[in-house]
């Protein structure tokens, strides 16, 4: 009787264990199968370059079991240990080793993965790999890393008390304010990139030179080096030079996806001799404008302005300026603005409704001005206050008739190659194709050599 007790139970319990096994639904059933695999959203994890020290932006990779049953993951770890530039986290864990990750039928996991990689004192990018490893039922995936580290020069909120050179391979990093003292001269040489941070900015007190050549620009723009950020504006600041700057000379510079790229503010001298010279250099993907500037005294040529959303350049409370075979266009953009792309006027209203006025006066010789709106070249002057210009051979969007002289085209699509691509070199049927004056700028932006009867704009279209 005992014994037919103990095994009328053994088949209770039996059958107990296949009716709960039965109704456990099969994404909850753990698979030893030999060929269960995991697959992944991407098959390497790629750094875009790293600055060295400092820490990366999250990388996301999906982990997906596109099997019927559960997978038990006996193992998730990155190959190099704790020796690896990279760190994973999953399910809130940060780890380089995780171990036993039940991932149910058709579910998916997250793993978030940074980097911090060490210094080499190297020039040039350095690429740093590892992987990470996957191991199912004996089974053994890899999931490559590949990250480029890149060493620099880091400037954190710093003051530049002496005269100094900036030069080399080697970037320069910078976070906040960087301040060049009075009297104190930055030069910037050749091929020399300068990355700056979210809201870092340059305050130029003393004076900024810039020495960039035809094939070795110097190059200024933000810290995110992640593809989908190359045209996005705002991710920096400005340049600034304060009152009292002078003998500043930028030539063969890049300057993209800041607010602003050069913001110019000095009080109105008795002469004209420049505060800044600007010279074979591109501003663009400005958040605001790309030169703004308050009763100061500018010189450019060769330059082009592009794609700020509200002025490429804005001149206001007077001073006096020069435009030499420039480009300022915003057009075909990513934005909607409501600003003339080039604005220039004798006054300025202050926030207090105090108004800064001085004399303006001004030059403009085979310059282009043109934007989506109506009126993209605007001149605004308070009467009581000087203003006298010379517009000469330019191409300008403009409804104000007093332009039509002087050999200008108004209203004349310039036809740009493709400026949604921010190509803004002449086409083949361009009306700017030989209309401007020989004034004596012999080789364009590009390193072409002008015709005696030039294009006009920063681009002489190859013949």
């Amino acid at each position: 009787m005992f014994l037919k007790n103990i095994i009328k139970y053994i088949i209770y319990f039996s059958y107990f264990i296949l009716v709960l096994y039965s109704c456990t639904p099969p994404n909850e059933i753990i698979t030893t199968e030999s060929g269960a695999r995991l697959s992944f959203s991407r098959d390497t994890i790629f750094f875009d370059t790293v600055f060295t020290s400092q820490p990366t932006f999250t990388r996301r990779l999906m982990v997906f079991n596109n099997n019927r049953n559960a997978i038990n993951i006996s193992e998730i770890s990155i190959a190099g240990g704790q020796n690896s530039p990279y760190t994973m986290t999953v399910n809130g864990e940060t780890k380089n080793n995780i171990q036993n990750i039940r991932l149910l039928g058709k579910d998916s996991l997250l793993i978030l993965m940074t980097a911090k990689i060490n210094p080499k004192q190297a020039d040039l990018p350095f690429i740093v790999r590892d992987s990470l490893l996957f191991r199912v039922n004996d089974n053994r995936q890899e999931v490559k890393i590949w990250g480029w580290g890149q060493d620099a020069n880091y400037l954190r909120s710093q003051r530049i008390r002496q005269n100094t050179v900036w030069a080399g391979k080697k970037p320069y990093v910078i976070f906040g304010v960087l301040t060049v003292d009075s009297l104190v001269n930055l030069t910037i040489e050749k091929g020399v990139t300068v990355y700056m941070d979210m809201g870092a900015a340059m305050l130029i007190k003393g004076n900024l030179t810039i020495n960039g050549t035809l094939l070795d620009k110097v190059n200024f723009r933000g810290v995110r080096l992640d593809r989908q950020y190359a045209d996005v504006p705002g991710q920096w600041d400005a340049i600034y030079f304060d009152v009292g700057s002078k003998n500043n000379q930028i030539r063969h510079a890049h300057l993209r996806n800041g607010n602003v790229g050069l913001r110019i503010g000095a009080p109105p001298d008795n002469d004209t001799i420049p505060e800044l010279v600007v010279e074979n250099t591109i501003i663009e993907n400005m958040r605001l404008r790309g030169l703004i500037s308050f009763s100061s005294d500018v010189y450019m040529v060769n330059t082009q302005i592009n794609n700020c959303t509200q002025n490429a350049v804005a001149c206001l409370a007077g001073g006096t300026y020069t435009f030499l075979h420039c480009t300022f266009a915003n057009t075909e953009t990513r934005f909607f603005t409501e600003d003339p792309t080039v604005f220039m006027s004798n006054f300025y209203q202050l926030p207090d409704a105090s108004v800064l006025k001085s004399p303006l006066s001004f030059q403009m010789t085979n310059c282009i001005a043109w934007g989506d709106r109506m009126n993209d070249f605007q001149v605004i002057n308070q009467p009581g206050t000087p203003a006298r210009w010379l517009v000469r051979n330019c191409l300008l969007k403009t409804t104000d008739n007093q332009f039509n002289s002087n050999n200008n085209i108004l209203n004349q699509r310039p036809r740009f190659r493709s400026a949604f691509r921010l190509d803004f070199r002449l086409d083949s049927l361009s009306p700017a194709l030989g209309k401007g004056l020989n004034i004596g700028v012999l080789i364009d932006i590009g390193g072409v050599v002008r015709a005696n009867t030039p294009d006009i704009g920063a681009h002489e279209r190859k013949k």
